[in-house]
């Protein structure tokens, strides 16, 4: 272990003299002549050589270093007393000791390794340089290292860990891919797809891509609550409250102004036009006394006490509106107390209104007879709506006159004249009213429609549809921005509430002292429902640039059609709540009760158009609501969208034997108690009659198959086989063809085998069998195979050429001369191609063309050789 030019340094430090003979017999070692300082180097060169063992493991190395030091003392140490331990603090006494030998006890009693003690410590000095650290001792060198070490084994076991830990996760993920993936060919394999969605995805068309995007569209969970409600539980406000808060909850950025929508609805399911137009009425009036009661609790001056009454509130009111704490103590008042009282429908109010409001009601002479008609005509209405008759006192005679003398006074009141023009069926001029808004309007031409049906049950209601078909077309010729305040600020409500509408500026009509309240567009659009508190903040909260106004105003008006088509075409997120409307409307008769059968609204193709964005198990929850001709329909739809329509899902595996494992259109007409297998076979068939006549045979085959129609399985097969596509090479390898392939000779494989089961004619089976052959005959020699194309010629006797023309007729050969041309076009030039080989005996060629000929010449009257063949005919016939 010791270097040769460390033992020359040595040699030259230490003279001669000191070197002394030393038996190492604990080592193992020769008794050599050695002196101290070549024991010091030694065993400085072993402790360097072992500084990489563990902390705290001694070994017999360090037995033999600790010998060999004390030797190494001991031998410089000549007045030393024998026997005494080489180093410690029993050791001999420092001072007898060389300076070296001093330096040496301090060093190994510390554990530690100068650099100037031994030549071997320059490379230690070195190493601990180029590892960045200071000149440690024994002890704190080794545990360095020792943790150095520990600290790598732990680092590459954790490398270790985790590439094996990379390593399966990845075997993992690839094994749940294949999984997946096979899983997904399973649905979208050959078989199992038709024509028309494989040709969609193929050609990149619209179709495809609509269907590909949608199909990841998830259904709402309230629909299908909402359709169970429908089917299960009887019809009631209560079942209509329900429905609309689940609708609502599907639709969260028009939550608040569909729920408007839907009270509006739940006052217009009536079975007839007057009772729905009366619903309508209930919702303006009662949407009023909402606003009115929401007005006067946010006063701080509205002064009531207890529970206050119908009058308590419309004086709290008038305080409000006027700025003043004397309501009434003018006429003006008075009739504004009256307005409001028949706005919010208080027809008792009115009648007790010429002696609540005294003495300022004296001043009003016809205060008394407008406000018992008032009241009368909120008691028609409330009637046909179907609800309590307001109870009446004893009101007395009114005289009709003093409604003509009011009309003609020269000093009159904007309210008092709104509710004149009302009883007089004449038009008023809205314009003129402080803060008249889209629904006073709306209320105004409602009432006026009672005013103007007369008298008597047949010719009121017919009356009643004509004023309302009146309404109806002056709410369409307005813009829908008219209701809109978003797209129409500013704007003022214009015209006459009779023939020409609104119209008008207010604000400076506003009568002296009148102040409003309210947010509401002046004269303008009001969102219907908003009341005295303007514009909905639900719409503005969630970014709306466009309310559901104009969608109140048609359902106001009874067009349920058109807002169900407005809901549609204004937001795709209002699709479902649209259908909700509709399910509800024509559950409750009230769609049939206003439209004519041609112009009702067509709710079987709202639910096939809104259910077609989601997968077939969805589509059948929606058509549920259906029903029963309209379910048919729908489901006969689905089956004929190629394969979204006919993949296993829905129909059903169909095995190698023919067999069928119901899918889940069949599981769920038994579950529903929608019929057996007859019906679910009576469907198919039906389905894919459509699908033959248009041309989706892929579609056909299946569906004819699962409503046992083996026949006309046999004639979509023929008719394939007849196709064009197979003449063309190019256009038979495209993947619609291709897949259109397999169905055919999986379909062939399936009835080849089950001819006794399926009960198939002979002769229509002879004729699919040889299509079938022909085209497998074609087929090879495409491919360049002629021995094998002459072996299925002659095996199925493409050509009956043994057989004469009764005999081949009689078995229905009839049927195929159509295509013996192409068949005699290749079987000629096989025949050339052997000759030209020489891979044929010539008699037997000669046999070949003999019986061609003979063919071609009794069924010379139906076919027709083309130029190319019948050149090489007459070529073989020389041979």
């Amino acid at each position: 272990s010791s270097h040769p030019n460390s033992e020359h340094s040595c040699a030259r430090r230490h003279p001669p003299s000191l070197r002394r003979p030393l038996l190492c017999a604990a080592m193992g070692i020769n008794d050599l002549p050695m002196d101290g300082p070549r024991q010091l180097e030694r065993a400085a060169r072993l402790l360097d050589f072992w500084s990489n063992a563990p902390r705290g493991m001694r070994t017999p190395v360090h037995k033999s270093l600790e010998q060999l030091f004390g030797e190494a003392r001991g031998r410089l140490q000549p007045h030393g007393v024998l026997g005494v331990p080489p180093f410690g603090p029993a050791g001999a006494s420092r001072l007898l000791q060389s300076p070296h030998a001093q330096r040496l006890d301090r060093d190994v009693a510390d554990f530690s390794l100068s650099g100037a003690g031994a030549p071997t410590g320059a490379p230690q000095q070195q190493e601990s340089a180029a590892d960045g650290l200071p000149t440690l001792g024994v002890r704190e060198f080794f545990g360095l290292r020792h943790e150095r070490v520990v600290l790598g084994a732990m680092e590459e076991a954790h490398r270790d860990c985790m590439r094996s830990f990379e390593r399966r996760a990845f075997e993992r993920f690839q094994a749940d891919w294949e999984e997946a993936k096979a899983q997904i060919m399973s649905t979208l394999a050959p078989q199992r797809l038709g024509q028309a969605a494989i040709g969609s995805a193929l050609r990149g068309g619209p179709g495809g891509d609509r269907d590909a995007g949608l199909a990841a569209v998830a259904a709402p969970p309230q629909d299908a609550a909402i359709i169970n409600l429908l089917l299960r539980e009887r019809f009631s406000p209560a079942l209509v409250q329900r429905i609309a808060r689940l609708s609502c909850e599907s639709c969260q950025p028009y939550q608040a102004e569909l729920a408007e929508c839907w009270t509006i609805v739940g006052h217009a399911l009536r079975p007839t036009p007057p009772a729905i137009v009366s619903g309508s009425i209930a919702y303006l009036q009662g949407r009023f006394g909402e606003d009115l009661r929401t007005a006067v609790y946010r006063s701080a001056d509205a002064r009531l006490g207890g529970i206050p009454d119908a009058w308590a509130l419309v004086r709290a009111f008038g305080r409000v509106k006027f700025g003043t704490a004397a309501f009434p103590s003018a006429p003006a008042h008075v009739w504004y107390a009256a307005y409001v009282a028949a706005r919010a429908g208080l027809s008792q109010l009115l009648l007790e209104l010429p002696e609540r409001a005294a003495p300022s009601s004296d001043r009003c002479p016809v205060l008394r007879t407008v406000c018992v008609k008032v009241a009368r005509l909120l008691r028609a209405a409330a009637t046909e709506a179907g609800g309590p008759a307001p109870e009446f006192e004893a009101a007395g005679d009114v005289d009709q006159a003093d409604l003509l003398r009011a009309d003609l006074a020269e000093e009159g009141n904007d309210f008092r004249d709104v509710l004149v023009s009302l009883l007089l069926g004449r038009s008023f001029a809205f314009g003129r009213l402080p803060e008249a808004t889209v629904e006073d309007w709306l209320w105004f031409r409602l009432h006026a429609l009672f005013v103007g049906a007369g008298e008597g049950e047949s010719a009121r209601g017919s009356a009643l549809e004509r004023q309302l078909e009146g309404l109806r077309r002056h709410t369409l010729a307005l813009p829908p921005s008219h209701y809109d305040p978003a797209a129409a600020a500013g704007a003022v409500l214009g015209g006459t509430a009779g023939a020409n509408g609104p119209a008008g500026a207010v604000a400076a009509a506003a009568a002296p002292g009148f102040r409003g309240v309210g947010d509401g567009l002046w004269g303008g659009p009001l969102v219907v429902g908003a009341g005295a508190g303007g514009i909905s903040g639900g719409a503005t909260a969630a970014g709306i640039t466009h309310t559901l106004n104009f969608v109140k105003v048609l359902l106001l008006t009874a067009q349920f059609g058109r807002a169900v088509q407005q809901l549609r075409s204004q937001d795709r997120c209002l699709h479902g709540p649209a259908l909700h409307i509709a399910l509800v409307l024509r559950r409750a008769g009230t769609l049939a009760a206003l439209e004519p059968p041609e112009q009702v609204l067509g709710v079987a193709a709202l639910v096939r158009d809104y259910a077609g964005q989601f997968g077939c198990a969805e589509q059948l929850q929606y058509f549920r609501s259906l029903d029963l001709p309209e379910r048919v329909e729908a489901l006969q739809g689905l089956l004929l969208r190629g394969g979204v329509g006919t993949n296993d899902e829905l129909l059903g595996c169909i095995d190698t034997n023919g067999r069928h494992r119901p899918g889940l259109l069949e599981k769920t007409l038994h579950e529903d108690g929608l019929g057996d297998r007859a019906e679910f076979a009576d469907l198919c068939a039906r389905a894919g009659r459509v699908a033959a006549e248009r041309g989706q045979y892929r579609e056909a085959l299946r569906l004819f198959h699962l409503g046992r129609c083996h026949s006309e399985v046999l004639q979509v097969l023929c008719r394939c086989l007849r196709l064009p596509v197979w003449r063309e090479p190019a256009a038979a390898a495209a993947d619609e063809a291709a897949l259109l392939s397999q169905d055919i000779q999986r379909f062939f494989r399936i009835y080849e085998q089950n001819l006794d089961r399926y009960a198939l004619s002979s002769h229509a089976w002879a004729v699919a069998r040889k299509l079938c052959a022909a085209r497998t005959f074609h087929m090879l020699c495409d491919q360049g195979r002629p021995e094998a194309a002459l072996d299925v010629f002659d095996r199925e006797q493409l050509l009956p050429m043994g057989l004469d023309d009764s005999a081949g007729c009689s078995q229905g050969e009839g049927e195929l001369l159509v295509e013996c041309p192409r068949i005699i076009g290749d079987y000629v030039q096989i025949l050339r191609h052997a000759a030209s080989q020489g891979t044929v005996n010539m008699i037997a060629l000669r046999a070949r063309v003999r019986q061609l000929q003979s063919f071609l010449a009794t069924h010379s009257h139906h076919l027709t050789l083309d130029q190319p063949s019948a050149a090489a005919l007459a070529g073989l016939a020389l041979f």
